[in-house]
């Protein structure tokens, strides 16, 4: 049995066309269709999968991090599918920057990933957690997104908060077991892969298949809002490594980041409000 689970809400709304494509490709294969705006858990769902099923997963990074969560609850072994169909797709494209195939065999890649704590809560994530203005920017996004069905880019949410809308603050990054102190942090974000934003190098040398099982945290701090303003194209570039006044790149197992202020956060782009402290681990 074939087990097609789309966001209708992903892409900003447009996942019909992906989902046209779709069934013209398994046309004259049986399938069961779940609309995963109906379903608050997806257990529901995944309780009957079995082994010799396949799943088909049609949604965004936000989608597919909520899918990876309540996998977990499962022994599932069928093979899994994801057709990348949202805003950011930072998933597909760290793993298939070629952009190769239209679909990805996810199986391999979640078999084994980091886990970030919020406020006594603990999730599985992907992609990454960004903390600071790119958390801002998510909640931002998420808001406009609620009064239009225009395409909303993280790039200009970024701006706004640039420009007045966010605050940076002080805090400490701790890296298995060291801290490091700052007066002015705009964002420090730890990632598996290399991008979130829709395609931001935030983490370029990041890699999700590194044998030491690391992430990498990436700290912006320092810089006045014209430094950042002039600062973030090298970020989504990848080139900002060897701005070293104003960057941090730390490698680790466990990162602890504490800021005095609450700040947004989001976790594969799913976006968290007034958040003070994330832990992020992967072993």
């Amino acid at each position: 049995m074939n087990y097609l689970l789309f966001n209708p809400k992903a892409r900003n709304g447009k996942t019909a066309e992906d989902l046209a494509l779709i069934h013209k490709a398994l046309q004259s294969q049986q399938i069961r269709e779940y609309n995963l705006a109906n379903y608050s858990d997806y257990g529901e769902i995944l309780k009957y999968i079995r082994p010799d099923d396949t799943v088909y997963l049609v949604g965004g990074d936000g989608t597919l991090n909520h899918f990876i969560n309540e996998l977990n609850k499962f022994d599932m072994i069928c093979d899994i599918y994801f057709y990348s169909a949202g805003t950011g797709n930072d998933f597909k494209r760290d793993v298939d920057p070629d952009n190769h195939v239209y679909r990805v065999k996810i199986n391999k890649y979640i078999k084994n990933l980091p886990n970030v704590e919020i406020e006594n809560r603990t999730y599985k994530f992907i992609n990454g957690v960004g903390y600071g203005i790119d958390g801002y920017a998510c909640v931002e996004g998420d808001n406009v997104r609620e009064k239009t069905k225009r395409n909303i880019k993280y790039s200009k949410m970024v701006l706004k908060g640039m420009f007045g809308r966010y605050k940076s603050c002080s805090g400490s990054v701790t890296v298995d077991g060291i801290t490091h102190k700052y007066k002015k942090i705009w964002f420090a974000s730890t990632m598996f892969g290399r991008f979130y934003g829709g395609g931001v190098r935030v983490a370029p040398k990041q890699s999700r298949f590194n044998v030491d099982h690391t992430l990498t945290c990436v700290v912006l701090h320092d810089v006045s809002r014209l430094g950042l303003f002039f600062k973030y194209p090298k970020i989504i570039k990848g080139k900002h490594s060897k701005c070293t006044d104003c960057f941090d790149f730390f490698v680790g197992h466990k990162f602890e980041v504490e800021f005095d202020k609450a700040r947004p956060i989001q976790i594969d782009g799913e976006a968290f409000e007034n958040i003070s402290k994330y832990t992020a681990e992967y072993n």
